[in-house]
């Protein structure tokens, strides 16, 4: 565990950094849009973990041409449970796994690679302002002009009667936390929650109205505000709800593909 905290530390400032410069080659040709720089970061983090992938898809056509002969092993050896059996069985699938150059272990190896960058990158996803600088900046101003950490009761007070999660007790919390959570707050804040914020700070009106011009710039997405969620509008029916019912589609369908790639030849 104390190797793994650093090299985790490692992994997902590497993919932030990656996060973040995609980000500012949007932003710097007029397009400072999230939904955008998560697609291509995607692409990215797909094309670093593509070496490992194509191991393991190698690996995967490997086990289906040698299924018919570990069956076999497994046939003749079924219902024998005495140690001599179990020894032989084990002798004869190493020599099929030799035969082929391969190993029992061979797929499992580019998962184990893989595992710690999906991890980063839902991490870096789901927390964009930790380590998109240019986005926490919009955040940030609202945050000095609403009073910076003093502000995180407002705001759980207003979370709760908007239906927006908050920091449960922000006195529990120390000054970056409390900070933090202010801003990925403000970051979580749909466009509705926006038109009432300036009704509990009243004075910072003109920054939360920027910084709400700001945020539905860089979350709106094919027609969609991302920082909205598809129960914001209860059960009445509307196009937010496409998101899980696409998402659960994709998965639906990326199980079927999977099933038949794994499905043994006859």
């Amino acid at each position: 565990m104390p190797l793994f905290g650093p090299i985790w530390n490692l992994i997902v400032s590497a993919l932030g950094w990656i996060m973040n410069w995609i980000y500012l080659f949007l932003d710097g040709i007029g397009i400072p849009n999230i939904g955008l720089a998560i697609i291509l970061f995607t692409l990215v983090t797909r094309i670093l973990l593509f070496p490992t992938s194509l191991k393991q898809q190698k690996s995967s056509r490997m086990m289906q041409i040698m299924q018919p002969e570990i069956r076999a092993v497994q046939e003749k050896y079924k219902n024998k449970t005495d140690n001599a059996s179990m020894m032989a069985q084990q002798t004869e699938m190493k020599a099929i796994y030799e035969k082929y150059g391969t190993s029992m272990t061979a797929g499992c190896l580019p998962l184990f690679l893989q595992m710690p960058i999906i991890f980063a990158l839902y991490r870096i996803i789901m927390n964009i302002p930790a380590y998109v600088p240019s986005v926490k900046a919009v955040y940030e101003s609202v945050s000095t002009a609403i009073g910076g950490s003093s502000a995180a009761q407002s705001l759980l007070d207003f979370g709760k009667a908007n239906g927006n999660l908050g920091l449960d007790d922000p006195a529990k919390y120390n000054a970056d936390a409390v900070h933090n959570f202010v801003i990925d707050f403000l970051y979580k804040l749909n466009p509705a929650q926006w038109a009432k914020l300036p009704e509990i700070f009243p004075s910072a009106t003109q920054v939360i109205q920027q910084a709400a011009a700001k945020s539905t710039e860089i979350n709106s997405f094919l027609g969609l505000n991302l920082s909205t969620a598809p129960s914001a509008y209860g059960f009445t029916p509307n196009i937010y709800w496409l998101i899980p019912i696409l998402a659960g589609l994709s998965q639906w369908a990326s199980t079927l593909l999977m099933q038949k790639q794994t499905m043994p030849t006859a």
